[in-house]
Formats: structure tokens, C-alpha cells, sequence
């Protein structure tokens, strides 16, 4: 029997789950009890072979109209196919594993690459805050750069915002380090097909059927990520729906940078503190007196966070605030002809 595999556009977050955590396990229908009427149904209901195993028997019961006794034989054997598929791993075998996979994608600073762990890393999100004019989007046409002539990966560069690409900042930055860049292997999603922050989620389907096709993508670049968030939701009883967006974006992004070891760099338009009792409070916390908009949600889907400073007019400061496995730190830098670069002293 072959299974029928759904189309990337038709696919939800409980997909994406099966997908990734049932992986050789059986589908709804092998489950012993299941037909495939029953596991269509089951489906339709947003189940999946995981999200059975989790479930509770009397919901299930309920919304499928049969007894408890069933679905909890159900949830039984989606629950044996699952934990028999599940692995620990030592910490020595997770850490091998992962230094075998992840790679890092450096800017021209020695010292900014010293300052995130010897680079942007593959398969995590990296978030760059700042006010304008401090280095967002030069960091990202770096990352590409190297992304696309060192490491020898396609990079995607998502234009939220219009005429912020710009090729000839990329060749300028690659004739700096000694390459000449291919533009064949920079796929830019432009402005003019993002009017909002739904169809900038559709980007990330465009990205992740590219992957599905073999396109050796190593970096995405959404610039900036938080632009089309702020129209849509510029009320306070609008944000626990921008929570659930937000939600939508990262389950996806997430997935990818996962499954296909991918750097995300989202960089975030930031918001002064309207308390000035609180003002001090998020200095101390990012380094900055503005903070990202977004909420807790987004601070907390991130990676790792740099904010980026203007200290004078080519000099900046970059500071990590938060990260899962770097310490706080901070470094100074400059953005020149031929890109980033230490600060001349």
C-alpha cells in the first residue's frame, strides 16, 4: 500500500509533528483497531500518530462516537509505537551528533564571531534587535556572503520590507573577503508578495518546498521579521492573537531549521519602554533603553538575541543578552565598503 503524502501548502503543525516525531513509526491505520476510515476520521480531527498517544481516552471517545474502552486501546497502541521508536542518547552522543552537523556562518569580525561562538550557527534562530541604522541588515548581507562562497550553500534573503535587498551590497561585501558571489544561489522572496504577516508565513512554505526538492539552502533571512506583525496587531486585547501567529511562524521555522540544519537570522524592529519606571530594567536586560516588539513569546522563541548599538558614525556595539549555551558579552565593530569588520583602534 502506498502512502499518501500531503501536499506541502495542505500541511498544519499536527503534520509537521507526525512527521518529525513519527519517523518509521507506524501511520494511523497500521495502529491495531484503526481502519483507514477510522484513521481518516482520526485525522480530520487533527490527530496524529503522536497527538493519539498523548490524547485523553474520554475526549477521544467523545469526539469519535465510540466507547471509552476503544479509544483507550487506540491510545494504547499509538502510545507502544511511539515510546518503541524513542531513544535516550547520552550527552556525549547528543554533543558528537551535533558538532558533526552544525556549521558557522562568520561575519568579517573576528572579535563579532568570537562574541556568537565562532559564528551564526545552523539548525537554531539567531534574533538581531535594534534601532534603524544600526547594522541589522549588513549583518545579514555578510552572513549570506559567507554563507553562499565559504560554506558553499544556497542562502534566502525575505524582503519584508520594500528595496532592502540589494545584490550590489553583496558583491561589494564578497569582493571584500577575496570572492566573487554567485547570485544564482541567493533566492530573494520580495517585498511586493509579503503585504502581511500570513502571506510572509507562505514564504517559509515556499522555502521548505525547495528543501523538500533538494535545494541545499543553509540560511534564511527574514529582514525584518516584525514589520508586517505591527499593523495587524496594534491593540493590547489584539495580542494573545499575535501570540498564536507568532506561534505559527516559529513552529515552521523551527521545523526547518531542524530537519534540514538551517540558520535563521531574524532581525527585529525594537519599541522605547512607554514606562520610564521600566526603562532601566530593559537597559539592564538587552543593553538597550528600546527593547524588541514582540512580548515574551517571541524573546523566548529565539535562540540567541544580539542587540546592536550605533557608538559613533562606523563604529557599533553588538551585545548578546540572551542564549541558550553563549554568556552575555559584547563587542565593538565596524560596517566599511568591504563589510564587517573589528573596530580600528
Amino acid at each position: 500500500m502506498v502512502e499518501e503524502v500531503k501536499p506541502t501548502d495542505d500541511m498544519t503543525p499536527t503534520d509537521y509533528e507526525e512527521e518529525v516525531e513519527t519517523k518509521d513509526i507506524k501511520r494511523l491505520e497500521d495502529l491495531k483497531g484503526v481502519g483507514p476510515k477510522t484513521a481518516n476520521k482520526l485525522r480530520d480531527l487533527g490527530y496524529s500518530v503522536v497527538g493519539l498517544a498523548t490524547a485523553r481516552a474520554d475526549e477521544v471517545s467523545a469526539e469519535m462516537k465510540v466507547s471509552f474502552n476503544i479509544a483507550k486501546g487506540w491510545i494504547m497502541e499509538a502510545q507502544e509505537a511511539v515510546l518503541s521508536k524513542m531513544v535516550l542518547k547520552t550527552a556525549n552522543q547528543v554533543t558528537k551528533e551535533r558538532k558533526e552537523k552544525i556549521q558557522y556562518i562568520q561575519t568579517g569580525s573576528s572579535d563579532f564571531n568570537k562574541l556568537i561562538g565562532g559564528g551564526i550557527a545552523t539548525g537554531a534562530t539567531t534574533g538581531i534587535s535594534g534601532r534603524f541604522s544600526t547594522g541589522k541588515t549588513q549583518i545579514i548581507f555578510e552572513a549570506i556572503v559567507d554563507c553562499v562562497c565559504r560554506l558553499k550553500r544556497k542562502a534566502v534573503y525575505i524582503e519584508t520590507e520594500p528595496n532592502t535587498f540589494h545584490s550590489c551590497r553583496l558583491e561589494e561585501i564578497a569582493k571584500g573577503k577575496g570572492y566573487t558571489i554567485n547570485l544564482d544561489d541567493v533566492i530573494v522572496c520580495e517585498a511586493e508578495q509579503i503585504p502581511t504577516a500570513k502571506a510572509q508565513y507562505l514564504q517559509y512554505k515556499i522555502i521548505q518546498k525547495a528543501l523538500e526538492n533538494g535545494e541545499n539552502i543553509g540560511l534564511v533571512c527574514v529582514d525584518s521579521f516584525t514589520a508586517k506583525f505591527r499593523p495587524g496587531y496594534s491593540r493590547r486585547e489584539m495580542l494573545p492573537v499575535r501570540t498564536r501567529e507568532f506561534t505559527e511562524h516559529f513552529l515552521l521555522i523551527d521545523y526547518i531549521a531542524s530537519k534540514y540544519n538551517v540558520a535563521w537570522i531574524l532581525s527585529c524592529q525594537v519599541i522605547g519602554c512607554p514606562d520610564p519606571g521600566a526603562t532601566l530594567a530593559i537597559k539592564m536586560k538587552t543593553g538597550d533603553s528600546f527593547y524588541p516588539i514582540g512580548g515574551e513569546y517571541l524573546l523566548h522563541s529565539v535562540t540567541t538575541w544580539i542587540s546592536l548599538q550605533q557608538i559613533k558614525t562606523e563604529l557599533y556595539e553588538a551585545i548578546i543578552f540572551d542564549s541558550s549555551y553563549l554568556p552575555r558579552g559584547k563587542c565593538n565593530f565596524s560596517i566599511t565598503e568591504g563589510g564587517i569588520r573589528n573596530e580600528v583602534k
